[in-house]
């Protein structure tokens, strides 16, 4: 399973295009963002669509009441459509409206839990990770994975 990031722009151009491999969207944009008006795309199989804000409390704490950061429900959410989608297509794409921090952090969650690898999200300098969606996620993943275990 391969993922990619990308932004609104990106995202909105690629459903234009006809692809061999088969996609799963995850969608994330904040309240004040736009939907993606995405083309109908045969090879984009499942998608998900998500709203919460560029929120990361480890930097800062909301400015408004208005602006949401990801929740738990959300997380398990994104765990659940991973699982129910990571065999039956080749990439899972994240975007959201700048592809470089929510988008970036859901991504390398999905990557440290399913490769254990997050360099190639943090070792770019295109992407500024919003951790708090990171370590949300990526608990979600590992909640569920012990949840697993023992029933």
């Amino acid at each position: 399973m391969k993922i990619k990031v990308m932004s609104l722009s990106q995202v909105i151009e690629f459903s234009k295009q006809n692809n061999q491999d088969s996609y799963a969207l995850i969608s994330i944009r904040g309240y004040m963002d736009p939907k993606p008006k995405l083309e109908k795309n045969s090879t984009i199989k499942d998608k998900l669509f998500l709203m919460f804000d560029d929120i990361d409390y480890n930097i800062e704490k909301p400015p408004s009441e208005n602006l949401r950061c990801i929740s738990e429900k959300q997380a398990n959410q994104i765990v659940d459509f991973i699982s129910k989608n990571k065999d039956n297509v080749d990439t899972i794409i994240v975007n959201c409206m700048a592809g470089k921090s929510r988008s970036a952090g859901v991504a390398a969650a999905i990557l440290k839990f399913y490769h254990n690898d997050d360099t190639p999200i943090f070792n770019n300098n295109k992407y500024i990770p919003n951790m708090t969606c990171y370590r949300t996620v990526l608990n979600a993943f590992f909640e569920k994975f012990v949840s697993n275990l023992s029933s």
